[in-house]
């Protein structure tokens, strides 16, 4: 259970430290001029590099990494902080989750159920019944396992 809970901090640092990286990006595209928010009104629909939005520098950085992540998650059973905590997230068959199971139903599912008031209390607490499964370990039919 503390595993989880570390391995779920680890990436949590990671995709802020990724926004991080996103924010310093904007600022320096704003302050070398790459980001003018008068001018791209003014262009009135014309497409220059001078003006691309900021949301794609700021974004940029934590979009790759959560590709990077479901990636990994798809293909091994793994975020990054699983990995480094050893591990897995498999289905009821052993073998890594897949895309719609580890990311769409997991991850994806997750963040929708957590605009319930709650939800992510209680999807966390039950980790502790008997066999120490989130309520989106039942909704995907995965469990998580250490890896030896």
């Amino acid at each position: 259970r503390i595993k989880r809970l570390g391995a779920a901090l680890i990436d949590s640092v990671l995709m802020a430290f990724a926004l991080l990286i996103g924010i310093v990006i904007c600022s320096i595209a704003a302050a070398y001029g790459l980001i003018d928010v008068e001018a791209m009104v003014e262009a009135e629909g014309t497409f220059s590099l001078a003006y691309l939005n900021p949301v794609f520098f700021y974004c940029f950085p934590p979009f790759i990494l959560a590709l990077i992540q479901w990636n990994m998650i798809a293909s091994q059973g793994q975020s990054i902080g699983k990995k480094i905590l050893r591990m897995k997230i498999l289905r009821a068959d052993g073998k890594p989750p897949g895309f719609f199971q580890g990311v769409v139903i997991r991850n994806w599912g997750r963040m929708l159920l957590n605009f319930i008031p709650l939800f992510g209390i209680v999807d966390a607490l039950w980790i502790f019944g008997e066999e120490r499964r989130c309520i989106h370990d039942y909704l995907a039919g995965t469990r998580v396992i250490d890896v030896v």
